[in-house]
């Protein structure tokens, strides 16, 4: 059964949280996490499984674990669960300390502006398709035929070029 999400409200209060530090990319980290999860329908990869994969970003174990660990509510929790290695137990209860909507929505912006360059950031406030590209480089993944939708779909939504 997917995991359900609130929603709009909360993926616009982290994308505001972020807006210091972000310029314009609000479409294209959308279009990622709305492409990653299937529509904000679920919270962890529900086809392949690797244990700790999730968020609406879809992020990978490593990722989560330095997300969750750049959250002061969640640092302790983290510590908690002492070293996750190959344990998929351990790496799905991390998954579940980032995938309550007011941390969910979060990775998205977050991995932006911690793994990708400045360069890359601030590309995507031109709404061009090389930058859209640059960032998919960045988060490591093929930017198919699919993922081009979204993202077209989110220039017209936001007005980018």
């Amino acid at each position: 059964m997917p995991h359900k999400c609130a929603g709009g409200a909360l993926l616009h209060r982290c994308l505001l949280e972020v807006r210091a530090k972000v310029l314009r990319p609000d479409g294209a980290v959308l279009s990622l996490t709305a492409y990653e999860s299937a529509d904000y329908k679920y919270k962890h990869n529900v086809y392949s499984r690797p244990p700790g994969q999730g968020t609406s970003n879809l992020q990978m174990l490593n990722f989560n674990i330095e997300y969750a660990n750049s959250i002061p509510e969640l640092k302790d929790k983290v510590a908690a669960l002492g070293t996750i290695g190959d344990d998929p137990k351990k790496a799905n209860d991390l998954l579940a300390l980032v995938t309550p909507d007011q941390y969910n929505f979060g990775s998205g912006p977050w991995f932006l502006t911690t793994h990708c360059t400045k360069e890359v950031v601030d590309g995507l406030a031109s709404g061009t398709d090389a930058s859209w590209e640059a960032y998919m480089q960045c988060v490591g993944v093929t930017n198919t035929d699919d993922r081009k939708a979204y993202w077209t779909r989110a220039k017209t939504a936001f007005g980018l070029k």
